[in-house]
């Protein structure tokens, strides 16, 4: 996730800690959040991506990660609905994977627009909803 955020917010630098992030501005302040939420309240301010399309571009420049999994757990399967009045976003984004496109989404949510209900596939059985700053499921 870090890395994720980090090449898409480049006025601030994320880093990964043992339990969350650090958040550190040009200016030397650092900040560490323990929860997503936390994160992309603190990088959200910071985004220059303001719409869904701008963000995908940034998120389709993003190279596949090379480190392998070491281990991997199967999500329960569940058909993936078209959530009602939603428009779909970051569809094109299909290399990286669940935890960065995660991350990604939640940063759209909260700054790109929010008026609009939007979601996104995370797999092929699983997607998120997002609405007026919030992610759902």
């Amino acid at each position: 996730m870090a890395r994720c955020l980090d090449a898409l917010v480049t006025s601030v630098a994320v880093r990964p800690l043992t339990q969350g992030w650090v958040v550190k501005k040009p200016t030397g302040a650092a900040r560490p959040v323990q929860t997503l939420d936390g994160l992309i309240k603190a990088i959200a301010p910071h985004a220059r991506h303001h719409d869904w399309a701008e963000l995908e571009r940034a998120l389709l420049e993003i190279p596949t990660p090379r480190q392998p999994r070491a281990e991997q757990v199967d999500w329960p399967k569940r058909t993936i609905q078209n959530q009602e009045g939603a428009s779909p976003v970051l569809s094109r984004v299909t290399h990286l994977p669940a935890h960065m496109k995660l991350a990604a989404f939640a940063l759209g949510v909260q700054s790109c627009d929010t008026s609009t209900r939007v979601f996104t596939a995370l797999d092929d059985s699983h997607s998120l909803g997002g609405h007026e700053g919030v992610v759902t499921g």
